[in-house]
């Protein structure tokens, strides 16, 4: 069988992984990668490629299938339009870009060459939210009611090029568009800056949102946390449950009371009365969520097959993480048609 040739293109905090997924398929071939920085050129040496300082010259001279780009935000545009004159397939991190005029650009782009990109929104390939997609297509909460977010961390001083929203909360907005499978209604941010230098950028943001079937969404993301928090919390009408994407763990309450006449005669017994009744998801080996979304990146190339996250999906995040940044920055609440 014939290996798919793949380019990386940054190899940095998150593109070396790129690089170590794609050298362990044993459907691909990892031909070269590319970066800026020449200390780079040890990812090479250790997975037996090619090293270009300069991706135009690894695209000119490489018969590549596809590429991986895990460049700053601001040069997505640049490094996409690259790949696509050159007739490659794309797997990009998110965002997608960091405008929806080059975003559109984009997408005429990969159609007019027939090409296929997929934006890395990684969290749709957590074990985890595959289980809770299903659970919630087949009822097991009822009717929903609300899903809360929580995306707490620590700035890294490496992101540079655009505040928390863009960044980290588009996440937990592309998740919840895939989800709930419905349009927005409405939507309000409020956001401030705390530690990151370029004041203008937002370090710690909420953003409600009003779903077209009724669902409310709540997005808090924060880089002023000491520890890493991943976590969502969803209420319906049958169940409660709370999710941990990092531990990949699915924590259902089930004993929903009537508390209407409910009386008690101590804090004991209150206690008592209401201590939640769970059942845990979980399963028994963790799986890495990358290692997931590249395979399926490979796959869709491998069988001509629509990208599990498409373009249109990418620019929707986008679109939706710039409309939340208008929000805290005018006080308006933004209706969606």
């Amino acid at each position: 069988m014939e290996k798919i040739k793949v380019g990386v293109i940054g190899v940095g905090s998150m593109g070396q992984h790129h690089v170590r997924h794609f050298a362990a398929f044993p459907d691909a071939e990892l031909v070269a990668i590319s970066d800026v920085d020449e200390s780079k050129r040890k990812f090479a040496d250790k997975y037996n490629c090619k090293f270009y300082a300069d991706y135009n010259d690894m695209l000119e001279n490489e018969e590549l299938d596809c590429v991986s780009i895990a460049v700053p935000t601001m040069q997505h545009k640049q490094v996409i339009m690259g790949a696509i004159a050159k007739g490659v397939h794309i797997f990009v991190e998110k965002p997608i870009t960091d405008g929806i005029t080059d975003a559109e650009e984009i997408i005429k782009g990969v159609r007019a060459k027939n090409l296929k990109l997929m934006v890395g929104h990684i969290e749709r390939f957590n074990p985890v939210i595959k289980h809770l997609k299903s659970m919630l297509e087949n009822g097991e909460f009822g009717e929903v009611i609300s899903i809360e977010t929580n995306r707490l961390s620590f700035y890294q001083p490496r992101i540079r090029d655009s505040g928390i929203i863009v960044d980290l909360a588009i996440h937990d907005i592309d998740l919840l568009n895939h989800l709930i499978g419905s349009k927005i209604d409405t939507m309000y941010a409020v956001a401030t800056n705390k530690i990151v230098p370029r004041q203008e950028l937002e370090d710690n943001a909420t953003i409600v949102i009003k779903f077209k079937n009724g669902v409310i969404g709540k997005i808090n993301v924060s880089w002023t946390s000491p520890i890493k928090i991943r976590e969502m919390n969803i209420v319906g009408t049958k169940n409660v449950c709370k999710v941990d994407t990092i531990s990949q763990k699915i924590e259902i309450i089930e004993n929903f009371l009537d508390t209407r006449n409910m009386v008690w005669e101590s804090f004991e017994e209150f206690l008592n009365k209401f201590e939640p009744k769970t059942r845990v998801v979980q399963e028994d080996i963790k799986l890495e969520p990358l290692g997931i979304e590249l395979r399926s990146f490979l796959d869709a190339v491998k069988t001509n097959s629509e990208m599990p996250v498409t373009v249109e999906d990418g620019v929707s995040a986008l679109h939706i993480a710039l409309k939340a940044i208008e929000s805290y920055k005018t006080g308006n609440v933004i209706r969606f048609n």
